[in-house]
């Protein structure tokens, strides 16, 4: 019966994580199912996040190579704006060397 109640075995209310809006929704599963390419050359390091490494995959308008994957699709879905020289994000492009 506790399990129609929507509780678990200890008798407490199970946490359920709030919905996500749509804008968030798709941020979510860009990036859990996004695979960059490959690149055997290091690009450096993110100028957003300054942790994580460049990846092969920049903005159609500028071609600016210098964000992470997870920082360059926020900042598509988010302000859609090139965070180097402000240019409309129009799209994105994985790049292959």
């Amino acid at each position: 019966m506790a399990g129609s109640l929507g509780l678990n075995g200890g008798g407490a209310a199970a946490a359920v994580p709030p919905p996500l809006d749509e804008e968030e929704a798709i941020i979510s599963h860009d990036l859990q199912t996004y695979v960059p390419p490959t690149c055997s050359i290091h690009l450096g390091t993110c100028v957003i996040c300054m942790s994580n490494d460049v990846v092969a995959r920049a903005p159609i308008s500028c071609g600016h190579i210098v964000y992470c994957d997870s920082c360059l699709i926020r900042l598509y879905y988010t302000s859609g704006i090139c965070g180097v020289c402000r240019e409309p994000i129009d799209g994105l492009l994985d790049l292959y060397f």
